[in-house]
């Protein structure tokens, strides 16, 4: 009998640009497997998209993947979004031996909140001071302002794993409303 199927899905948020799924289902020996289907739905796109997935092994995904690029260079592939990726993988009997999970991707996001801590931390000594309308000195506040999103954007990946879905998203909605103010 075959167990159910397994994916692990990469976390790294090293290259906005691939999204890194890997096979990790264990299965008997006996039987063999048939019919490999991975259905990727994106974050706000009403379709599932098919795509080709190894038994064993990783596959990667880009804008390429999912026709909103038709790069022939690494170079011009754009990001993927942002988002709750819903993902079913299955085997045949298809509709019998499957396993679904949703994953919140957040690598624009966090390279973004990284990316304003970064120009904070490496600020040239004349102009290491952020100053408020008011001329207070809001360097500090600033940083804890991103720390704690850096934070958030944790607990809303944390939600989706335990399928509270619009909590997570809601989370990266406010994420995101919070850092156009920077």
């Amino acid at each position: 009998m075959a167990h159910k199927p397994l994916l692990y899905i990469s976390n790294t948020e090293e290259d906005c640009r691939v999204l890194e799924i890997q096979n990790i289902s264990l299965w008997d020996a006996n039987l063999p497997i048939t019919n490999t289907v991975l259905k990727i739905n994106l974050p706000n796109i009403d379709c599932d998209y098919i795509v080709p997935f190894p038994i064993s092994g990783k596959g990667y995904y880009t804008t390429n993947t999912f026709g909103i690029t038709n790069a022939s260079c690494g170079q011009d592939l754009l990001n993927l979004p942002d988002g709750i990726y819903t993902i079913t993988y299955s085997v045949c009997p298809n509709d019998q031996v499957f396993t679904t999970t949703s994953f919140l991707r957040v690598c624009q996001t966090r390279n973004l909140i990284l990316y304003l801590l970064s120009n904070i931390f490496n600020a040239q000594p004349h102009s290491e001071k952020l100053i408020n309308t008011f001329g207070v000195d809001v360097t500090k506040n600033r940083i804890q302002e991103l720390k704690d999103l850096l934070v958030l954007l944790d607990t809303a990946k944390s939600d989706v794993r335990a399928s509270k879905l619009q909590q997570g998203q809601d989370k990266l909605t406010y994420i995101n409303t919070k850092l156009i103010n920077y």
